[in-house]
């Protein structure tokens, strides 16, 4: 196997064509986050994204998409915000993830939403754990009832909430994509105070964080759209959910309601709305991402397993990392755990502002990967969880 690295701003029509029908071929490969319109948005707003083309012969047979951090760590393209993320590649090719590396001048990748389905990194994993999703290959209809055999209300109470609010704010209208700014506006808002709420770094006030949002928003294609769907209640959003989309699978990426009517669950009434109108449009899957909100276990019918975990060319690290691992477990049966945990959620939280702080400053002057790229590396490269809310209901 060959390996030509490029900048991901290089990639050609023809590249892209490639990158697709490969990507089609995999059932695994299917989440808008490994379409390469993807990772050409990521580049848009950042300089550090790479492409390793992986090629026999004169043939293009795969591509690896990362963002390069100092001293040789890779992280996936979008980072903290990429919800699936590897390598799309012939199943024919041979290849390993250290010679993959090796040639694209990597010390390590790590990654924290692998499919498990590629085989090649198993020996890498650290935690393998399911990502929820939602299954509409039978429609809407059939997945309402197929959470009704199961016993739960969910669909019924939105239902009953949704005409609540129709008659208390007024009448209700779903748009399933709204270009508008001040939509977008309000759900940047609606997060940030969200993520103050629950302790969490508030990463929509970084500018390359708002930029890369739009860009995806404003992305339309048969192959990769961003989508801003709302809820409206007479003429005031209540509910606004910018996701990504293909063909055939929509991702559930950053979703928000307007706290004042919180009883109402509107996000809940919106999600409904985008279930049904994406059904209607062919979409066979719903992903909710990575988390443990009450919401997803509410609205799931299955579930893709996914892994942790870091490749590493060097021996020594490896070893540490597993050494980490084991002292991190038995760490978190100690029964003042929760007391020696504040702080170091307090110094994590930190490093993040700093990594994106850094970004920003970097992205905005211009400046190489560097340093700012190893202190974000720092504060993100190797994360146990996905970068969102700890609130117990995104939708409300």
């Amino acid at each position: 196997m060959q390996v030509q690295l490029i900048s991901a701003s290089e990639l050609t029509d023809d590249l892209v064509r490639t990158w697709l029908h490969l990507q089609r071929e995999d059932p695994a490969l299917d989440s808008p986050f490994f379409c390469p319109q993807f990772t050409q948005t990521a580049a848009a707003v950042r300089n550090d994204v790479e492409v390793a083309l992986m090629a026999e012969g004169n043939q293009v047979r795969g591509f690896f998409p990362f963002q390069r951090g100092a001293a040789g760590r890779g992280q996936p393209v979008g980072a903290p915000f990429s919800e699936f993320h590897g390598v799309v590649a012939c199943c024919k090719l041979k290849w390993t993830p250290a010679e993959l590396l090796a040639k694209c001048g990597l010390r390590c990748w790590a990654y924290d939403h692998l499919p498990t389905s590629l085989p090649q990194f198993a020996q890498y994993h650290r935690r393998v754990g399911d990502s929820p999703c939602i299954d509409l290959s039978a429609g809407f209809e059939a997945y309402c009832e197929t959470k009704r055999r199961a016993g739960s209300a969910v669909i019924s109470q939105a239902g009953r909430k949704a005409r609540k609010l129709a008659r208390d704010l007024g009448p209700l209208r779903f748009e399933l994509h709204c270009s508008d700014e001040a939509v977008l506006e309000k759900l940047l808002m609606w997060k940030s105070l969200q993520h103050q709420r629950t302790g969490v770094l508030d990463v929509f006030r970084f500018d390359w964080v708002k930029r890369f949002l739009r860009k995806v928003r404003d992305t339309r294609n048969d192959d990769f759209s961003g989508m801003m769907s709302v809820l409206f209640a007479g003429n005031d959003a209540v509910a606004v959910h910018l996701g990504l989309r293909n063909r055939a699978v929509a991702h559930v990426w950053y979703p928000a309601y307007d706290p004042r009517w919180a009883k109402y669950s509107p996000g809940m009434s919106l999600f409904v709305e985008l279930a049904r109108e994406l059904a209607n449009q062919g979409v066979q899957r719903i992903d909710l991402g990575p988390g443990p909100q009450r919401y997803k276990r509410s609205l799931q019918t299955g579930a893709v397993q996914v892994a942790i975990g870091t490749v590493d060319r060097w021996p020594a690290a490896r070893w540490a990392r597993r050494r980490w691992t084991n002292a991190r477990g038995w760490f978190e049966q100690l029964p003042l755990r929760d007391q020696v945990q504040a702080p170091a959620k307090m110094l994590f939280r930190a490093r993040q502002w700093l990594a994106l702080r850094i970004g920003d400053q970097g992205r905005d002057l211009g400046q190489g990967p560097g340093i700012r790229a190893e202190i974000r590396d720092q504060g993100l490269g190797i994360r146990e969880k996905a970068f969102e809310s700890n609130a117990s209901d995104i939708f409300g």
